[in-house]
């Protein structure tokens, strides 16, 4: 502007600047009136020069404008769609969108849960890489109980290298020390300069100074979105584990290992990556109905009417239980309890802290599944088409489910509710007892009133009972042979929805809290939506009857009768390797 003011005479110059200064020196409400009348006298590419000028003038990237929590504060509002094209506007924009404290907030909605806005929900950590951060964790304890002695080993080797006194300032603990290292150097050079022509000081503190690695959250977030997508448009791999002789009735995995009994009376044990039978385990001799397993211990129940408890690491049978009189069908245990249902109509409980076992009896035939709930109740499903909660305080049934019309194959609790204490379930639990069975007897049901009314006292957590929103409501998820699946409440004990999709009956299901699964008697496993009860894909491969399926976050395991193991994995690492050499397993553990 000044060098196109030099182009004017000296008494046009002396104008310009007059009128500028007049302009500069006038209060407000003169300058507006100043350039109102300058623009009612400006012609029509004067008022576009002024456009032109005034554009950019009147720009203002408010997220550089703003504090930083402001601008994280708006930013979270979006969504991850919406993150990710803020992210492409400037470096000030993606420095802001691409923050851990945005991403971080945007993750705790989606992971293991529906996000009530977008309705998308995300899986959870693998086990393994929990597991791997759990060594971490204790690495870095290790570490910080080190980190003195090696300063101390420190400051002498450089006494010894250098000759001379030492600086204890220098070596004063700092923020920098005080933050965990990702892997501490154990060993320490003896005196003298290392290979690298580094001081054994320097070394020593570089070590201990050097921070912890932590993912960013925006690619926590793409990880889990990668393979959430995988689920939702059905982009799986599929790998065959043969080995069984006869059909398989019963499976249980993590992230480690898959465990498998059939009609052959054995169980084997695989590894869930390579494929291969790590152990065959022998001792039953009739079919091999269930089992589970932890970190120590795996439990069999076998049509032998006996259940075994096995060290599957070792393969040895460390303890056998007997006290059915007709075989075994379904188990579900934790650390303390066991619970069993058979073919006897009864479901024993047995207690290995105690030493003890007690009998449930109500059914009136084949009890087919059964799941411990909290520690405290039990759900079993039967034949006789019923499901039926007890309350392993006093061991009496206290609700009653009717709604299927075939025999109950499977049972599971959708985990909406687990974010309830057990004082606050045994509130709403008892805030209709409608459903209470007209079978229990005076006592008990006295009984099991006087412990819920305890728990629900004013002086405990639950206080005044109050129905609890449906989003945490803890569901009954079952599955029989009249081809659906039905959910139910277990307030009421009234059928919430029911799932068509299956043409023959419901042997298997799984449930987590982003989806249901399911395997029929058609030979097909089908991925559910479990807010809608919609049917998201029915995958087939299969040659015989589904009876059984594992669920995790990036794969599904089912069982069949016509004797394979199969495994669908939506990961998409696993996806790029299967496909670069799709194998099937066989009895033999070649790889073809």
């Amino acid at each position: 502007m000044i060098q196109e003011l030099q182009q004017y005479s000296t008494e046009e110059q002396s104008q310009i600047q007059q009128v500028w200064g007049l302009f500069s020196a006038a209060r407000p409400q003169l300058r507006r009136l100043m350039l109102g009348g300058m623009l009612y006298h400006s012609c029509l590419p004067q008022l576009s020069f002024l456009s032109q000028e005034l554009d950019p003038l009147l720009r203002i990237d408010f997220l550089a404008s703003l504090p930083t929590e402001i601008s994280f504060k708006i930013l979270r509002h979006l969504d991850a769609q919406s993150l990710c094209r803020a992210a492409q506007v400037s470096t000030i924009w993606r420095r802001l969108a691409d923050d851990d404290a945005v991403w971080r907030r945007i993750c705790e909605q989606h992971i293991d849960r529906k996000c009530t806005k977008c309705g998308w929900g995300l899986p959870l950590l693998d086990r393994s890489k929990r597991r791997r951060c759990k060594e971490d964790r204790v690495v870095q304890e290790q570490a910080e109980r080190l980190r003195g002695g090696m300063r101390t080993r420190c400051q002498e080797m450089l006494r010894d290298h250098d000759g001379l006194p030492i600086d204890r300032g220098a070596y004063a603990t700092t923020a920098e020390d005080e933050q965990p290292c990702k892997r501490p150097r154990l060993a320490t050079p003896v005196a003298g300069t290392n290979d690298g022509g580094t001081s054994p000081a320097t070394s020593c503190t570089s070590a201990m100074a050097r921070p912890m690695w932590r993912r960013p959250w925006k690619e926590v977030y793409a990880e889990r979105a990668i393979i959430e997508r995988n689920w939702r448009c059905g982009q799986y791999t599929s790998r065959v584990l043969r080995g069984h002789t006869d059909g398989v009735m019963c499976l249980q995995f993590d992230d480690t290992y898959l465990c498998t009994g059939g009609y052959d009376a054995t169980v084997r044990v695989w590894c869930v990556k390579t494929g291969r039978c790590l152990r065959l385990l022998k001792g039953h001799t009739r079919c091999v109905r269930a089992l589970t397993f932890d970190d120590v211990k795996l439990v069999t129940a076998s049509m032998d009417r006996t259940i075994r408890v096995w060290n599957y690491r070792t393969g040895e049978c460390m303890r056998t239980l007997e006290g059915h009189t007709d075989g075994v069908v379904c188990i579900s245990a934790n650390r303390t309890l066991l619970v069993s249902g058979s073919a006897d109509a009864t479901v024993k409980v047995w207690n290995f802290e105690q030493g003890s076992s007690h009998t449930l009896r109500g059914h009136t035939d084949w009890v087919n599944a059964v799941q411990l709930y909290r520690g405290r109740w039990v759900f079993s499903g039967s034949d006789d088409t019923t499901v039926r909660l007890w309350d392993l305080t006093t061991f009496t049934c206290v609700r009653i489910f009717r709604g299927h019309v075939g025999q109950v194959q499977s049972v599971s609790i959708m985990p909406s509710g687990n974010g309830m204490s057990d004082e606050e379930f045994l509130a709403w639990l008892a805030l209709d007892d409608d459903s209470r069975p007209a079978s229990t007897s005076p006592a008990s049901a006295t009984s099991t009133h006087a412990a819920i009314v305890k728990a629900s006292s004013p002086g405990s957590v639950a206080g005044v009972a109050r129905p609890a929103s449906h989003a945490h409501v803890p569901q009954l998820l079952t599955g029989a042979l009249d081809n659906t699946l039905r959910v139910f409440n277990l307030r009421t004990g009234e059928c919430q929805q029911t799932f068509f999709g299956h043409v023959e009956g419901v042997w298997c299901l799984a449930v987590d809290s982003l989806r249901v699964v399911s395997g029929a008697h058609d030979k097909t496993l089908r991925i559910w939506d479990p807010n809608t009860g919609a049917c998201m894909h029915a995958l087939e491969g299969h040659r015989g009857a589904v009876t059984c399926v594992g669920l995790s976050d990036t794969r599904v395991i089912t069982g069949s009768d016509d004797c394979e193991i199969r495994i669908w994995d939506f990961s998409p690492q696993e996806a790029v390797q299967s496909a670069a050499n799709g194998f099937i397993i066989d009895d033999m553990n070649n790889i073809t």
